[in-house]
């Protein structure tokens, strides 16, 4: 479809001021242009010279109107390639021609706004108009396949959208033309023969009767051979133990049969009679405990098989007479050729699809249409109607349902904890929860749980469930808790067994000699007999275990001191409640005593006046006269004048004064260091090992890298530090580090800064500052030890060999050094306490006489002071 224009054919020559105007209303433009003897700005036209020809009489134009239109509107609105300028040339001589504008792009509609019909001659001609298209709605939905990573995106346009295209790659849903079973996702329909059982829901319910209990279909696979896969989704129930088979319809003889326990997750060893044989057999686990069995076999001298699906009774015999109550869950069978894929729905009918996984999707037919796409994306939707108008929109899938995204909190009460699952980059979801995957709350909240193990269920409206375990203890702790900080003098690494699909190598779980490059070199650490360094974590296991490993493998105990009391803090103070109405009761604090938890005798006083003790926050448990209430709400009550806990209780007495107490942590973790003088290890190679282990956690081991001890080492900096403030190391408990580096030079460099007021005939300092700098220059390193060098050097106390520094700008680094682990760090430090200026100041070690620098007065003859 031509897209629209304009053409103006110039009967004469127009006169200065003249003026000719197109409106363009889609991008609401006006081209004008003005006719000027000559073109001095913008949006003129410039008329072209003309003299008389006294011989002919007539007057000879030089140049034509019409190329100079073209050429001006080329200049003030075409720099873009909006529009698609060309000409025409008139009889020569009479300066006149045609000019014809093409927009290039769609829908462009021009007006004509001209009042000089003698002068020029206007024709536009506009295309034709077309259907415009719209994004109307866009919805979410369950995908019918693997819904914990996609969803489906069903979008509602104006019009029949014809082609579908996005940023991302995406996919049409249909169902599987490869699945020969017929009503897959459908046991109760009759394509599926219950031998001796029944149907309810995904439920497999054997009856009273004697025999084989299960399901089975007869499959046409043709007159083809080769391999086949039969799989399905099954969770055990009364029954565990699943007979699996593909049996030739007109040969029973020839079959294949597995068994697969679905409590111990075990097969038996195929049994294969005829034609078949097997080439692989397996399971994966899947959501709310489901596991997705498959058998894959070879077939060859068969057309025509059956897909059985049998349940044991709990004796392991295969025939027997059932109850009409037990049975197993078994959905989303399929039987298809060749390798496993995911699961797809058949019907009775089966679609090819329309598009795999491209970016555009072309002869669309619905509307509303649907898109499959992995969850959590960001792209961008374009839509085309038959006229090829186009609208865009960009849509945000919604977010994956992660168990990394969910945190649990736990308040614990004599009469039970009260959980609060918390969670983030959860956008788009709404969530459910459950403690038992079959009673579900959209609350957050469980309260009243026992010391205990628990599973939580957790599932969105797109089909996807998760689980977290989570246990309830005495100590309100839940989930394990360790960190290490790398500015600990010693560097750790946690050991692990590294593996192909998880427990990848890290930074953190690799020594120096482990990683993955070509010449891993070895880390020794070098401290010497005069160093005791201590080491600090944060850790909530109940057993922390330091020991120093020797070269011949023996171990030396060290002891661990718990630097904190975080977990299992009580406190019971004076406070007053008052009747809130109903059934709600208000508690507030203003001063009063503080008492011993568990003796209730006083042990201070406290004076709150009004604001809350650390435990006041909704979901911790107040205690009140022995009996717990949960605090649901904090709010403020102006005629108190004091932040209020809000409890459930039947109260209707005057405003009194009442005792309350909380267990509670203030942090889920305790501070814990060890100390070791290495004085009792000259001359050894040693490394450290510390050890944490819990009941309720898997046991966590870090391992030090090799550490040299000596009464000297040579050529090595002592370089201490420390940070004034608590960050990831509690400093608060006088904890300082140390390490001793190799260096290959240490020297001094310049940092000076300085003014001068120059006049006539002299120049002034006016100031100087001149810091004393050293640049360091170490020997190569392994990259971890690079980076706590240059975390080492960035504290803000910092002593190289007693004298305290301040880093000075950023570090030189070069590495990794070829094939190696290597690195060579340069940093570049400022003494403190040692800073030259002029005026007499040396900062930081005491005052000088201060220099008067002289005020100058401008007179006849230059500059003076006064």
């Amino acid at each position: 479809m031509a897209n629209s224009k304009f053409t103006i054919n110039f009967l004469a020559i127009p006169t200065a001021n003249d003026e000719i105007i197109i409106a363009e209303e889609t991008l609401g433009l006006e081209l004008k242009e003005i006719f000027k003897a000559n073109r001095l700005a913008l949006y003129q036209t410039k008329i072209p010279p003309s003299f008389y020809d006294s011989e002919n009489d007539i007057t000879v134009y030089a140049g034509r109107v019409s190329t100079n239109y073209a050429s001006a509107f080329g200049l003030d609105y075409n720099s873009t390639g909006l529009f698609t300028v060309t000409f025409e040339n008139g009889e020569p001589n009479t300066g006149l021609g045609s000019v014809t504008v093409e927009a290039n792009y769609p829908g462009a509609v021009f007006t004509d706004f001209n009042t000089l019909p003698e002068i020029m001659e206007v024709t536009i001609v506009n295309e034709e108009a077309t259907t415009p298209i719209e994004i109307d709605t866009v919805s979410f939905l369950e995908a019918d396949t693997l819904p914990c990573q996609n969803v489906n995106v069903e979008v509602e346009t104006s019009v029949l959208a014809t082609v579908i295209s996005s940023s991302i790659p995406i996919t049409q849903p249909t169902q599987a033309s490869s699945n020969m079973l017929l009503y897959s996702e459908d046991l109760s329909n009759s394509a599926w023969s219950k031998t001796k059982s029944s149907i309810t829901g995904n439920k497999v319910v054997v009856d009273n009767t004697y025999g084989f209990h299960g399901v089975l279909q007869t499959i046409d696979k043709g007159s083809s051979s080769g391999e086949f896969t039969l799989s399905f989704y099954v969770k055990n129930s009364e029954f565990s133990i699943i007979s699996i088979a593909i049996v030739s319809d007109s040969n029973p003889s020839v079959y294949v049969i597995i068994y697969f326990d679905t409590i111990a997750k075990t097969f038996s060893s195929p049994i294969i009679n005829g034609g078949f044989s097997t080439s692989s057999y397996g399971f994966s686990d899947e959501e709310d405990g489901f596991m997705r069995v498959n058998l894959k076999a070879n077939l060859t001298t068969v057309t025509s098989v059956i897909a059985r699906v049998d349940v044991k009774d709990n004796s392991g015999n295969n025939q027997y007479t059932g109850d009409g109550i037990s049975g197993f869950f078994l959905d989303k069978l399929q039987f298809q050729e060749g390798d496993l894929t995911p699961y797809l729905q058949t019907t009775d009918t089966a679609l090819e699809v329309s598009d795999s996984d491209g970016t555009v999707i072309e002869d669309n037919t619905d509307n509303p249409f649907e898109l499959t796409l992995l969850r959590g994306q960001t792209f961008t939707l374009t839509v085309e109607n038959e006229d090829g108008n186009q609208a865009s929109q960009i849509i945000t899938v919604p977010s994956a349902l992660d168990v990394a995204n969910f945190s649990i909190n736990i308040n614990n009460s004599p009469n039970g904890a009260t959980v609060t699952v918390s969670n983030v980059n959860s956008d788009g979801l709404d969530l459910e929860y459950s403690l038992n995957g079959t009673d579900w709350q959209e609350s957050n909240v469980f309260s009243g749980l026992e010391a205990d193990s628990y599973t939580l269920h957790v599932r969105d409206q797109y089909g996807c469930s998760k689980t977290i375990d989570f246990a309830v203890t005495d100590s309100n702790i839940y989930v394990p808790y360790f960190y290490i900080s790398k500015s600990n003098s010693i560097r750790y690494a946690q050991r692990i067994t590294w593996g192909d699909a998880a427990n990848y190598k890290t930074d953190e779980n690799t020594l120096s000699c482990e990683v993955e490059v070509g010449i891993p070199y070895h880390e020794v650490q070098l401290f010497q007999t005069a160093d005791v360094i201590t080491t600090q974590f944060k850790s909530n296991y109940a057993s922390n275990i330091a020991k120093v490993v020797r070269a011949d493998a023996s171990e030396v105990n060290v002891p661990v001191v718990q630097k904190t009391n975080y977990i299992g803090q009580k406190d019971k103070r004076d406070a007053r409640k008052y009747n809130l109405g109903d059934g709600k009761v208000g508690i507030y604090f203003l001063a009063g005593n503080r008492y011993d938890y568990d003796t209730n005798a006083v042990t201070g006083t406290h004076a709150l006046n009004g604001l809350l003790p650390e435990w006041g926050v909704v979901g911790n448990y107040i205690n009140i006269a022995s009996a717990w209430f949960l605090i649901e709400q904090v709010i403020f009550d102006e005629s108190k004048n004091a932040d209020v806990l809000v409890i459930t209780e039947t109260y209707t007495g005057v405003d009194s004064a009442i005792i309350s107490g909380c267990i509670y942590n203030i942090k889920n973790y305790e501070v814990f260091e060890y100390s070791i003088d290495m004085a009792d290890y000259q001359d050894e190679s040693i490394r450290v090992k510390l050890t944490c282990t819990d009941d309720n956690f898997p046991t966590i081991e870090h391992l030090s890298e090799q550490i040299d001890v000596a009464v000297r080492h040579p050529f090595t900096l002592d370089i201490n530090y420390w940070n004034p403030e608590n960050n990831d190391v509690f400093y608060g408990t006088g904890i300082r580090h140390r390490i001793r580096p190799i260096y290959t030079k240490a020297e001094g460099v310049p940092d000076e800064d300085s003014s001068i007021h120059k006049t006539d005939t002299d120049v002034i300092l006016l100031n100087a500052d001149l810091f004393e700098g050293k640049k360091f220059i170490f020997e190569p390193v392994t990259e971890e030890i690079w980076r706590k060098l240059m975390m080492a050097l960035s504290h803000k106390e910092v002593y190289i060999n007693g004298v305290k520094y301040a880093k000075n700008g950023d570090f030189e680094t070069e590495g990794p050094l070829e094939e190696t682990n290597l690195y060579v760090l340069k940093a570049t430090m400022l003494k403190r306490g040692n800073a030259y200026n002029s005026d007499g100041t040396v900062f930081g070690t005491g005052s000088g006489g201060a220099i008067e620098v002289p005020g100058l007065i401008e007179g006849n003859d230059g500059f003076i002071s006064y």
